[in-house]
């Protein structure tokens, strides 16, 4: 399913205006991320947001640029910061979804109980995923996933 050229996310109590893009797959089978650090990535295999079921949205939270190495944050920097309650909304165009904070969870990046957050759901949901943690650079990888969970109002 495409996603429409102009669908931003916007999280209002953490600062995030972004634009959304389509991701698939990565090489490992796992959930792409956007290429870049201000994007967040829609799961184009699954629903999108303002459908009934679970629309999986992701975002760095911090990113090193490949050319200089220069560090800075990424999209979803603040995102463990979010508290029930909290509005995220998805806009396209004249459309706009509001959705409202209901659960956070936080995973180790191995833990197979993570993968739960993914499954289809039947309610209207958006999940929004991110690293968490401390950085672990013999994996290249952070040790947990930070998971926000938000219903469509």
């Amino acid at each position: 399913m495409p996603l429409p050229e102009d669908w931003r996310l916007i999280i209002p109590d953490i600062g995030v205006d972004a634009p959304m893009v389509s991701v698939g797959f990565d090489k490992d089978g796992a959930m792409g991320a956007p290429e870049g650090p201000v994007e967040v990535g829609w799961f184009r295999y699954g629903v999108a947001p303002g459908q009934r079921g679970n629309a999986l949205l992701d975002g760095h939270v911090d990113w090193s640029d490949r050319q200089t190495g220069v560090p800075r944050t990424g999209v979803f920097w603040r995102l463990a910061r979010l508290s029930v309650g909290n509005p995220v909304i998805v806009r396209s165009g004249g459309q706009e979804f509001t959705y409202v904070v209901t659960e956070k969870r936080r995973y180790r990046w191995d833990d197979p109980e993570g993968v739960s957050v993914l499954q289809p759901t039947s309610d209207s949901r958006i999940t929004l995923i991110t690293c968490g943690d401390v950085f672990d650079r013999s994996t290249r990888n952070y040790l947990m996933r930070d998971v926000v969970i938000a219903q469509l109002q």
